[in-house]
């Protein structure tokens, strides 16, 4: 029998979504996405951006309702076997942690936020107003980081100078087991619910991010400290249209 096969790519930073049409039954490859596990009562149930799907091959009290996890699965939509749902199969995952956006006006930084970011990459699926990076260290191997975003009100970016700056820093939770060192690579979410509801434009629904993250240090020698240095994310600012 003929086969016809049809690939169709849509790619949102490292999301790779393809869909293979055997007849009219296609099949899903979804990578490197946000997941909102939604309920665990019969099976572990996860929406995502492209929808919501039932996982009954993952023990419904892997993960709580409210979680959110980094996922990785397959959609057959020609062996669907639980009636009125999308059951996903060759699920992986691994558990993200959030924390919410913190506005203030000037002021000093937390100061046990130090450790320097290598890279950043975000990504456009957001979940229940929870914005989602992935960041990049060179680092132990082993160690495990905490992240924090603070809006700085009294610091304006953009040609105009009217987008606050928001200012990305890490620090150390667990401390690597070896000296060997190596990209170390972690996804994390921030709630910026409360910057949404101060900077989101009412009239076209958009908001513009100019993101910074601690990307190394200074020696300032005249008085004998070390200064923080920023880089900022590419293609700034990031305009993005919410629902």
């Amino acid at each position: 029998m003929r086969k016809l096969v049809v690939f169709a790519v849509l790619c949102i930073s490292l999301l790779g979504l393809f869909s293979c049409l055997e007849g009219n039954e296609p099949v899903w490859f979804i990578s490197n996405e946000p997941a909102l596990v939604v309920a665990n009562d019969d099976y572990l149930i996860v929406k995502t951006v492209y929808g919501r799907f039932v996982v009954p091959e993952v023990a419904k009290d892997t993960a709580k309702v409210g979680d959110f996890l980094w996922v990785s699965f397959v959609v057959d939509f020609g062996n669907q076997f639980i009636p009125n749902d999308t059951v996903a199969t060759h699920f992986s995952f691994e558990k993200i942690n959030t924390r919410t956006i913190k506005i203030q006006e000037g002021g000093p930084m937390n100061d046990t936020y130090i450790d320097t970011i290598s890279e950043v990459s975000f990504y456009k699926s957001i979940l229940n107003n929870v914005f989602f990076f992935e960041f990049k260290h060179r680092a132990e191997r082993g160690q495990i980081f905490d992240y924090e975003i603070i809006c700085n009100e009294d610091s304006l970016q953009g040609e105009n100078k009217d987008i606050p700056a928001l200012y990305i820093r890490s620090k150390k939770t667990i401390t690597g087991t070896t000296e060997n060192v190596t990209d170390i690579v972690q996804h994390f979410g921030f709630d910026m619910e409360p910057y949404l509801s101060k900077y989101k434009d009412p009239a076209t629904n958009e908001v513009k991010l100019y993101i910074n993250y601690l990307a190394g240090t200074n020696e300032d020698e005249d008085i004998n400290e070390k200064q923080d240095v920023y880089a900022t994310y590419p293609n700034y600012p990031i305009t993005l249209k919410m629902e």
